[in-house]
């Protein structure tokens, strides 16, 4: 029986042709083995560069650690990988903690913000190890801190190992007969149609013999005379007359209406002011004859007074002078001599500008303000 298999297989690829599908055949399977085989090697690499967090990047992983100091090693690894950790102290009186974070819990950690981690060991003892499984692929960060009560030091020797997860064999065995019979599909259907091909090919090259078939006879219609039509008679065109042209007699222009001329308005007069005092006529803002200022009006006194109470209500009790001596019409000197009379007659206290008045003495000291205005 193997025998005639082994016939039969042998038959199918004697051609040329054959022997071409089947090296092809040979050579797709090569390259697809190969890069599972690659594929799979890969997936064993591990992360071997492990890194020392406190001081310089040390191979050994050993270091003299302190009281409330810890050391860091990470690997990048991911859901099925075995992570195996482990460490011992030369101080038997120092218990070491073992947390494990993720690459975002660590980013936490380095900005002091709250972090979530596992504890794998706590602190009990001060050799230990274990296997961790990481839930998911990232890059995974074990912390062994030295937070033990009795606040000592140890030289802490420590290790991580990555053992990659092992690959599913079903799976590759799946993905490789998937792809086989997709290859022999593929074939398959190649042979097919070059055989369809050359079937179609043979076929066209066969002459093929057409029945002969008898025409009708072609009839003829009689053709009909030309009947020749009259000549067509037309009317003489009657000449153009141009008419004379209309003559129109020009219109009358309208009247050009003068702009009218206005009178022009004589400037008013500004208002004249007297003094108060010796009822002379003053031009500018004091009297020439006794130094007194003259107010434009009414108005102007109302608004220096509604200012001066305006200031006092939202300072209170300490009023800035500055701000006092530019509501006031009065000059530096004047307005000097004005405030020393008042602080004698009220008992307040001038420091750095700013004048220390009592709260029962406030409303008199603004009406004294306003008389000295009205004056």
């Amino acid at each position: 029986m193997g025998v005639l298999i082994l016939m039969k297989f042998k038959s199918l690829f004697n051609s040329k042709p054959r022997k071409i599908y089947l090296f092809l055949v040979i050579s797709l399977l090569f390259i697809g083995s190969s890069m599972i085989t690659m594929f799979y090697s890969a997936d064993r690499e591990t992360n071997q560069n492990f890194i020392s967090d406190i001081g310089n990047p040390n191979s050994s992983f050993e270091f003299s650690l302190d009281y409330n100091e810890y050391v860091t090693v990470y690997s990048t690894s991911g859901s099925g990988d075995r992570l195996h950790w482990s460490f011992s102290g030369t101080n038997t009186f120092v218990g070491i903690i073992v947390q494990v974070l993720d690459s975002l819990n660590y980013a936490r950690l380095q900005s002091n913000d709250t972090y979530s981690f596992e504890e794998l060991s706590d602190g009990s003892y001060y050799s230990d190890s274990g296997d961790y499984y990481p839930a998911s692929s990232s890059t995974w960060y074990f912390l062994f801190i030295n937070i033990d009560p009795d606040q000592q030091t140890t030289y802490l020797t420590y290790d991580l190992t990555a053992y990659p997860a092992e690959p599913d064999i079903l799976l590759i065995v799946i993905i490789v007969s998937v792809v086989i019979a997709a290859i022999v599909a593929v074939i398959v259907v190649i042979i097919l149609f070059r055989r369809k091909s050359k079937r179609k090919v043979e076929l066209i090259q066969k002459p093929i013999v057409k029945p002969a078939v008898k025409k009708p006879p072609i009839i003829t219609q009689p053709v009909k005379p030309v009947v020749e039509k009259p000549p067509v008679i037309t009317q003489p065109v009657k000449p153009i007359v141009e008419k004379p042209p209309i003559i129109t007699q020009p219109v009358k222009s309208a009247a050009v209406t003068q702009p009218a001329i206005t009178k022009p308005v004589k400037p008013e007069k500004p208002p004249v002011n007297f003094c108060s005092i010796c009822g002379l006529e003053v031009e500018g803002r004091f009297c020439r004859k006794c130094g007194v200022e003259i107010f434009k009006s009414e108005v102007e006194r109302e608004k220096i007074i509604q200012d001066i109470q305006k200031v006092f209500q939202v300072s209170g009790i300490r009023i800035d002078l500055e701000m006092l001596r530019d509501i006031l019409p009065m000059d530096a000197s004047e307005f000097n001599s004005k405030i020393f009379d008042l602080a004698d007659q009220f008992d307040f206290k001038i420091e750095l500008e700013i004048l220390h008045l009592s709260e029962e003495k406030k409303e008199d000291f603004i009406n004294a303000l306003i008389e000295i205005l009205k004056a």
